[in-house]
């Protein structure tokens, strides 16, 4: 009898075991939504500038769940951002109020893979790492700072780290919210006019980047 309740306990001890392994793998997909905007001033005066921008980021991924440590995937990103610019010019006439809009489309697709800090089965955090490559469409007016040309093109190519957390509340069907390119990497190229541009930024306005959205394991 006692040997037959060391078996039972090994037995159930097994089942449970194999429960969590298989828990522990498997394909998931998620879907995240962030919008951002920033006013760089107020006050229309003495030439100087007022930039309102606008934008959304809308990004699927699929993944699979290698281990409890681990996971990998693929990763689609759409942005849509729109950049308007007001300042008053001076001319013999008078005082001249000029709005400019532009207008930023990017699409991208790359890998990523995730380490997970903390996982008890229903709340998780992770750190992502992830590289992508694109393209950049503009209309209407120009910008250094991406260095694309007017109503042009640029091929965009990059990586960031994300830090991440998940709770599911139903079944395989979580929530989700990160912090997004807590760490970043922009390389842009415009083959019109042989351009190129890189940038690099660390923990630099990391709550404008967040972005929440829904997971599904399978």
């Amino acid at each position: 009898m006692m040997y037959w309740n060391r078996f039972l306990i090994v037995f159930v001890a097994l089942c449970i075991y194999s429960s969590v392994k298989a828990q522990e793998k498997g394909l998931f997909v998620s879907a995240h939504y962030s919008y951002n905007k920033s006013d760089a001033g107020s006050v229309v005066a003495d030439d100087r500038p007022v930039e309102i921008s606008k934008g959304h980021v809308v990004t699927p991924r699929l993944g699979y769940r290698l281990n409890k440590g681990w996971a990998i995937g693929g990763v689609y990103s759409f942005s849509n951002l729109r950049t308007t610019t007001s300042y008053v010019t001076v001319f013999p006439q008078g005082l001249v109020s000029i709005e400019t809009v532009e207008k930023e489309k990017m699409y991208r697709y790359g890998i990523f893979a995730q380490r997970y800090l903390y996982d008890n089965g229903k709340t998780s955090f992770f750190m992502e790492l992830d590289a992508s490559k694109g393209s950049l469409k503009r209309k209407d007016g120009e910008s250094s700072e991406t260095f694309a040309e007017k109503n042009g093109k640029a091929n965009v190519y990059g990586g960031g780290l994300h830090l991440g957390g998940r709770y599911n509340f139903y079944k395989g069907l979580g929530v989700e919210g990160r912090l997004n390119n807590l760490v970043q990497y922009t390389h842009t190229t415009v083959k019109s006019i042989n351009g190129k541009a890189h940038t690099f930024t660390a923990l630099q306005d990391i709550f404008s980047n967040a972005s929440i959205g829904l997971s599904y394991r399978f």
